[in-house]
């Protein structure tokens, strides 16, 4: 490593620090739409390091996190910020809050901040859920099976991430056996040309149903894509063509809703 990358990595891992110290990180919050009304069904938190910072985007930060074997700490802090800036809006919306498998490690959910910002709060836990990322496979976490049952028996649900890529396959939904599952934007991009992918979300909807799970479908960009997805039946949508995260919870776009209007006046022709 040269002097240039050691200084600018020393001092990324003391800004981190302070940023963790001082809870100086920022939650956006983007729409997750149920595709059969176009009502929004919730919305996920997702991190942010300050606006200035070199550690603003959620990349940068993370990996400075995991650099400085501290992701646990910002994972725990992202939710408690998350539950705090979403109270007003938690009894019309559910909330995603993200857990990688990472910070699940000797977790202990009832000792944890997450746990006391919710009775803190008073948090209605039927319209919370723990959105599990992909990012190491689950069943290297030792216990990960009574944490996700203690998340569960407060009535919280579960989500699992990026479902076709990473970790994030076959084996881990019949281990977490999750209330959603959200399907990785791979999956989604340019689906209108692609009649494999569509004949696979089908079999992934199907399957879902069978199983009481819901679909959630990430990485939405374009009107054919939306279109596509409602066709096939997906519960729910999320992504740039829908709205990008925000500092608030804000509605999706005009655009968007003229679409939705469309699709269900031809549902009651």
């Amino acid at each position: 490593m040269d002097k240039q990358l050691k200084y600018r990595t020393r001092h990324l891992n003391i800004e981190f620090s302070q940023i963790i110290e001082t809870e100086a990180i920022n939650m956006v919050f983007q729409p997750i739409v149920n595709l059969a009304t176009g009502k929004i069904l919730g919305y996920e938190a997702l991190c942010r390091g300050p606006k200035e910072s070199p550690l603003h985007l959620p990349d940068e930060l993370f990996k400075t996190a995991r650099l400085s074997n501290k992701v646990a700490a910002l994972d725990e802090l992202a939710r408690k910020k998350a539950i705090e800036a979403f109270i007003p809006f938690l009894k019309d919306y559910k909330l995603f809050i993200n857990m990688t498998p990472l910070a699940m490690s000797n977790y202990d959910f009832f000792a944890s901040s997450t746990f006391e910002c919710l009775e803190d709060n008073n948090v209605n836990t039927s319209n919370l859920v723990i959105e599990i990322t992909e990012q190491c496979p689950i069943d290297l976490v030792e216990n990960y099976n009574n944490i996700i049952k203690d998340i569960k028996s407060l009535g919280i649900k579960v989500a699992l991430d990026d479902v076709g890529s990473g970790y994030s396959g076959l084996k881990t939904i019949l281990k977490v056996m999750p209330d959603y599952l959200k399907l990785d934007m791979d999956l989604t991009h340019n689906i209108h040309k692609d009649t494999l992918k569509e004949n696979l979300i089908k079999g992934l909807i199907h399957m879902s149903n069978y199983c009481n799970m819901k679909i959630i479908v990430e990485g939405i960009e374009c009107k054919e894509e939306l279109e596509t997805l409602i066709s096939l039946g997906a519960y729910g949508g999320q992504g740039y063509f829908l709205q990008r995260p925000t500092d608030s919870p804000e509605d999706i776009s005009l655009e968007c809703k003229e679409i939705f209007k469309t699709y269900l006046s031809k549902l009651n022709l």
